[in-house]
């Protein structure tokens, strides 16, 4: 039985060794081919969740609007029921015109409150 020569043995392990450092590196070409297709899966999900969450929102909000309809000044209410809501908040326009809030605003729904009065 022939002895391994110390020569070929050393040509082995550096072949062996070689072999381990290339089988690393595919490793690693793997490992970051690998991540790079978890990273753009990860990527696409969140797409696909903000999408459905602006979609959830959109129709959220036209149910929203469909439920609560629209506001009273939006619907065309009547002069007298103006007038009734303007009387109603007569103490809070008179503190906004002695405030100085708009009042080129304030000063006339002031003095139409006025000229109506509580009773009418």
């Amino acid at each position: 039985m022939a002895l391994p020569r110390l020569h070929d043995k050393f040509s082995l392990n550096r072949v062996q060794s070689f072999a381990i450092h290339a089988s690393g590196w595919k490793e690693a070409a793997t490992w970051r081919k690998q991540d790079a297709e978890f990273a753009e899966s990860q990527r696409r999900g969140a797409e696909r969740t903000m999408a459905a969450r602006k979609d959830m929102d959109a129709k959220l909000f036209d149910a929203m609007l469909a439920k609560a309809g629209a506001h009273k000044l939006e619907q065309g209410i009547s002069e007298k029921t103006r007038q009734q809501e303007l009387l109603l908040n007569r103490p809070l326009v008179e503190r906004m015109a002695q405030s100085g809030f708009k009042p080129e605003r304030t000063v006339a729904m002031l003095k139409q409150a006025s000229s109506h009065g509580l009773g009418a």
